[in-house]
């Protein structure tokens, strides 16, 4: 160094020192390399009081870069800015980002939570955050909002668990629009016929069903809910519902109801059934029968042969008479009339089938019973004016006895399986094609 000459260092960076005093000191020729006229004058000392201790604080109003704002709201995923189109019919997504805005590394869990106009939504846990670093989420399904102005609301350390140097910050809130969506329309169901209770699938096309089920619904005939498959917004699968019968289909959303389309169903399955193992099954006959008839028991036969011939199968063995009538679970398979009404207590009432299933198989039939009304009904095996006729309604329940459901459209009035009868009617004494189906689906696999 020359003489006259000083050399310096400035803003050299020592970090961060606790709260307290302390002491800078300078010591030069520390190595004793320069032989000087003093040594007295190589140290220089300061001391100085650090006043307070740093704080780390969260905010929540950063944004990332490429972010639309700190909070993003989107009718779609996979996106970093607001929109487009909110709706009600449409989920909602968020993006949200909470930054460490200090020198200070947090270490303790800390939490976020989503509040909806006001409402606490749901949390997320945060395992401490570097100084200056952020943590952010994506794509955060909300659902549907109805339509109409929301607030989305984040708070960071909601439980207070980190000391900050400010408080003020832990929240941002945006207020946004979501606009009332068009009512779903139907525009095809493919196929347009098919069974019930079976577990078949249909596709319906159209429009504005909404990006999710949510609390929308597929409608069939006898107000059956459809089991869902899969929804988007212009196409939904579902399965045809046990119980429905042939009319038409909506659906059905917060934000109105489609228009109605046609489907046939072909016939309905009660969701259990004899399997093959149990065929023939064994039936009996109550030997009082009616007093309406003298045929009777000829009859009941030619109902079970009528199932036997559509499938080129015997599902039946007659066991002959016994003198039981009573409509209990005995292991008797059982066909009788009931003169003193004791099991209808309504007139409306023609006849029932009564089943049991296997308590660890409620799939597998067990035993089925056939009540027929003698105390409301003169009984005819002719089709008689002002009778109801045996064979008509035998047919027709021996089809529960299988496992085929009734079905009550329009369309469905024909088919032996259709609920309803009249004084006289014989046209169920006859299967359809639908009705053979039917039967044929139950005993598929059986030789």
């Amino acid at each position: 160094m020359a003489a006259g000459n000083y050399a310096y260092i400035q803003d050299y960076n020592v970090g961060r020192l606790s709260a307290g005093n302390h002491t800078i000191t300078i010591t030069t020729d520390v190595t004793e390399a320069v032989t000087e006229s003093s040594e007295t004058d190589n140290n220089a000392s300061k001391t100085m009081s650090w006043a307070y201790q740093c704080n780390p604080n969260l905010i929540t109003n950063y944004t990332p870069s490429g972010w639309s704002g700190p909070i993003v709201v989107s009718s779609v995923s996979g996106t970093t800015t607001d929109g487009p189109n909110l709706s009600n019919c449409n989920n909602t997504y968020i993006d949200w980002a909470v930054d460490n805005y200090s020198p200070e590394n947090i270490s303790q869990t800390f939490y976020v939570y989503l509040y909806i106009d006001g409402i606490y939504k749901m949390n997320w846990p945060i395992n401490g955050l570097k100084a200056y670093y952020y943590y952010y989420w994506k794509d955060i399904n909300i659902g549907m909002l109805s339509a109409g102005n929301h607030t989305i609301t984040i708070t960071t350390d909601a439980t207070n668990t980190v000391t900050e140097s400010s408080e003020t910050d832990n929240s941002f809130s945006k207020t946004l629009s979501w606009v009332q969506c068009p009512g779903p329309q139907i525009n095809s169901i493919t196929p347009n016929s098919g069974p019930a209770g079976t577990d078949y699938q249909v596709t319906i096309s159209g429009s504005n069903f909404g990006s999710s089920q949510g609390n929308s619904t597929v409608m069939f005939p006898n107000g059956e809910i459809a089991p869902i498959v899969s929804w988007q917004n212009n196409t939904i699968v579902c399965k045809v519902p046990s119980g429905a019968s042939s009319g038409t289909v909506q659906v059905k959303t917060g934000w109105g109801n489609s228009n109605a389309i046609s489907f046939q169903v072909t016939f309905g399955y009660l969701g259990r059934k004899w399997y093959c193992a149990d065929y023939p099954i064994k039936v009996y006959m109550n030997q009082d029968g009616t007093l309406d008839l003298s045929d009777e028991f000829t009859q009941i036969q030619n109902a079970f042969n009528t199932w036997d011939n559509a499938v080129s199968t015997t599902l039946w063995m007659n066991s002959g008479l016994t003198n039981i009538k009573t409509l209990s679970q005995d292991g008797i398979n059982l066909v009788f009339w009931d003169e003193a009404g004791t099991y209808f207590p309504s007139s409306s009432t023609i006849a029932f089938a009564q089943s049991w299933v296997y308590l660890n198989d409620p799939n597998h039939l067990a035993e089925v019973d056939i009540v027929l009304n003698g105390r409301d009904y003169i009984w005819s095996s002719s089709g008689a004016v002002g009778k109801m006729d045996i064979l008509n309604i035998l047919v027709h329940e021996l089809g529960h006895f299988f496992g085929l459901a009734d079905l009550y459209g329009t369309a469905d009035a024909e088919k032996t399986m259709y609920g309803n009868a009249v004084l006289g009617e014989t046209k169920k004494r006859t299967l359809e094609s639908s009705d053979t189906a039917g039967i044929s689906y139950i005993v598929t696999g059986c030789p």
